[in-house]
């Protein structure tokens, strides 16, 4: 067995963010994690913006905080 697929059979822990592991991987597979987590964080339009900042403001949290939410559960709160 190799050693990439013996980690990949590794659970994964509390705390680990499912982000890509950074050794033993395909080029490709960083390039599309990358891809994603631009199109992610890419900016919204100004109305949409405003909303998401009054709606951060009102729940007392910042609007980083605000989307990571949403990005985390799917849900806006």
């Amino acid at each position: 067995m190799s050693s990439a697929s013996k980690v990949a059979n590794q659970p994964v822990g509390i705390g680990h963010n499912n982000g890509p592991p950074m050794d033993a991987m395909p080029d490709w597979k960083l390039v599309c994690w990358r891809k994603a987590h631009r199109r992610a964080w890419k900016n919204p339009p100004r109305e949409v913006l405003m909303r998401q900042m009054a709606r951060a403001e009102q729940l007392g949290i910042s609007h980083r905080e605000y989307v990571l939410r949403w990005m985390a559960t799917g849900k806006w709160t």
